[in-house]
């Protein structure tokens, strides 16, 4: 079983041994309060001080309130866990939880004192995302306006900040626009790129640029585009993780292709914060395969790598595994703190261990939320696009890579009880 990244058809429609789960600090990264002071701190933190610590994660626009539970206490999950089984401690946050509404949710209770001893987090990091107005979710509420699905469309994903995808030639071209629209906004933006030759190994995502001279000024353009402006950049998604079609010469080629990349976003996009691939919970890629792989792609020059990319491994699982990650990267590769994210954009239900591409029984996870987990955990956040298909597979068997499928969306919101 593998994971495929998405690729979006249309870019103007989807804006996107036992191991130690240790205690977190989380805030919100994609809403303020209505009643919060202008010019006040963005980054919305709870104390971890208590066992029953929440936080509440407000949409000033919907009026909606979630409350999500913060964990307090170190828990163990084995190795040997499966994928499917669903997190049983407070250390990872579910989605499934039904809000409550209120009026006038207040600054206090979205942002009690933060007692987090975590080292500072660069700008990017302490903002709100930027929730992108055409994304494939948002794109088809507007075109559906009297359509059943909407409302609750809008509510549980067209309105919450997921990334937005560069997978063309000329889609390097309109990194500025899309910047400068989330910094118009007063946003973050959260984006993903995208275009590494021999993409997804031919697979439902394939494609990307036709060499390495070719990626190399196309990732120029992305990153000047993006220019001193603060962002987030998930690069290449697949290509560390996913490496089926090399051979040893070709993964070390990709390797070297990358620390290029990251060469020239550090000159060109100075404020962007970037993440590598790190690849999934899986049998197939191990711990020390994929730190192995970090290591030689430059990851010490970066803030460091995302887990669980457009698959669906639960919370508890995806944190383990990316904790492992950096224990092994600190201590056999000699790069320290590094950081990760999860992709929780599907994850509210696990994986079910077999199927990758469009399963059933799936359910919306966690809504982004920043975190300094002393595990290395930088927080949880949406970069498949909820209700895009994988290909034409699973529950979406007619589709393409990156179309937007209502039963997708309808199916993941009902299941995470939306």
């Amino acid at each position: 079983m593998t994971s495929r990244s998405a690729v979006r058809r249309h870019w103007l429609l989807s804006a996107t041994g036992a191991f130690t789960v240790a205690a977190l600090t989380i805030g919100v990264i994609w809403a303020r309060p209505a009643s919060a002071q202008a010019g006040s701190s963005v980054n919305l933190a709870a104390s971890a001080g208590s066992a029953d610590a929440r936080i509440s994660i407000i949409d000033a626009t919907q009026n909606h309130v979630r409350t999500t539970p913060v964990a307090t206490t170190s828990a163990t999950k084995s190795s040997s866990t499966t994928a499917s089984s669903s997190p049983t401690t407070s250390a990872s946050p579910t989605a499934s939880s039904s809000p409550t509404t209120s009026a006038s949710p207040t600054a206090s209770s979205a942002a009690p004192t933060s007692t987090s001893t975590a080292s500072a987090s660069p700008a990017a990091l302490t903002g709100r995302l930027y929730v992108d107005p055409a994304s494939s979710a948002a794109s088809w509420a507007s075109a559906n306006p009297a359509d059943a699905l909407t409302s609750r469309l809008t509510t549980w994903i067209a309105s919450i900040p997921t990334a937005r995808w560069f997978v063309r030639d000329t889609d390097a071209n309109w990194s500025n626009a899309y910047v400068t629209g989330a910094a118009a906004a007063g946003r973050v933006p959260l984006m993903v790129a995208y275009f590494l030759p021999n993409r997804d190994c031919g697979s439902y995502s394939s494609g990307g640029a036709a060499d390495d001279t070719a990626y190399l000024d196309w990732i120029t353009r992305f990153a000047t585009g993006i220019g001193s402006r603060p962002s987030i950049v998930l690069l290449e998604p697949d290509s560390l993780f996913y490496v089926d079609c090399l051979d040893a010469t070709g993964i070390a080629a990709r390797e070297a292709l990358l620390r290029n990349a990251i060469a020239i976003l550090t000159r060109l996009a100075p404020k962007t914060v970037v993440y590598l691939d790190g690849g999934s919970p899986i049998s197939t890629t191990t711990v020390d395969q994929m730190a192995s792989r970090l290591a030689a792609a430059g990851v010490a020059g970066t803030r460091g790598f995302a887990v669980n990319i457009n698959n669906f491994f639960d919370d508890a699982t995806s944190r383990a595994y990316g904790a492992a990650l950096v224990t092994r990267l600190a201590g056999t590769y000699a790069a320290p703190g590094t950081r990760f994210l999860i992709d929780s954009s599907r994850n509210g239900n696990g994986s079910d261990g077999i199927h990758w591409c469009n399963p059933a029984g799936r359910a919306l996870g966690v809504t982004p939320v920043w975190a300094s987990g002393a595990d290395g955990l930088d927080g949880w956040v949406w970069f498949k696009h909820p209700g895009e298909s994988d290909g034409s597979c699973g529950d979406a068997p007619t589709s393409y890579s990156g179309d937007f499928v209502p039963t997708l969306a309808d199916a993941l919101m009902t299941n995470a009880g939306h």
